[in-house]
């Protein structure tokens, strides 16, 4: 699927079809094309994990596989101001943001990436305290207005959005935004700037936790040889 992020236009895969992550009756109508037609059935939560024993999309991780992806570029599509690609690595049921850890790749490289996959637990027994105690969010505790469940960097990014709003009167094109919610022109980039360079100073200020049950991506790129 392709959508827009920070650094512009990403490719994603594995991804739950944008109906599971969105709340369609609040985001932009440009945020509906986002459908994933190959695997649109909804079988799998970070809480649940799959719903039942054939459910096969997102894909399931297997520990020591491997999978190898070769990433083509057009000629008239590339910029020598531009050497480098990102690679987010975020859950299938988040769009990569802003706020998710990504690694470098140089074009014109063969790289071996490795990923290790840390799940992490809260006990239900934790659930009689409040979140600001135990530092996370079960599902359905925090409601997010664009997404449909909750991440820290769902979480994160909405805030984002927000106070851009606040202060700008507009988002950019790569946040959620509301039916009515204008993108930023380029005369308003200096205040759209000043919000992200203080973007994490944003989202703790509107509360954002860990989710009590969640998945994280460990990343160790290393570069192979330059096919240039």
């Amino acid at each position: 699927l392709r959508i827009f992020t920070n650094h512009g236009v990403c490719y994603t895969m594995n991804i739950q079809d944008f109906s599971t992550i969105f709340n369609e009756s609040e985001i932009h109508e440009s945020f509906h094309r986002f459908k994933n037609e190959i695997n649109p059935e909804f079988e799998w939560t970070v809480e649940r994990g799959y719903f039942t024993e054939n459910a096969s999309y997102p894909a399931r991780f297997v520990s020591r596989g491997e999978f190898h992806i070769q990433l083509r570029l057009n000629g008239k599509d590339g910029d020598n101001s531009c050497g480098s690609m990102y690679i987010f690595m975020h859950l299938p049921s988040e769009i990569p943001t802003v706020f998710h850890k990504f690694s470098i790749l140089g074009y014109g490289s063969r790289s071996t990436v490795f990923i290790r996959a840390i799940s992490q637990r809260t006990s239900n027994a934790l659930r009689n305290y409040s979140p600001e105690v135990r530092k996370c969010f079960f599902d359905g505790e925090k409601k997010l207005k664009f997404f449909k469940s909750y991440s820290m960097a769902h979480c994160q990014l909405e805030c984002l959005a927000e106070a851009t709003l606040k202060k700008c009167g507009c988002t950019q094109f790569w946040m959620p935004r509301g039916k009515t919610t204008r993108v930023c022109r380029f005369s308003e980039i200096n205040c759209v700037n000043t919000l992200s360079s203080e973007q994490h100073k944003v989202s703790s200020f509107y509360g954002c936790l860990q989710a009590c049950n969640d998945i994280k991506y460990e990343v160790d790129v290393y570069l192979e040889s330059n096919l240039n």
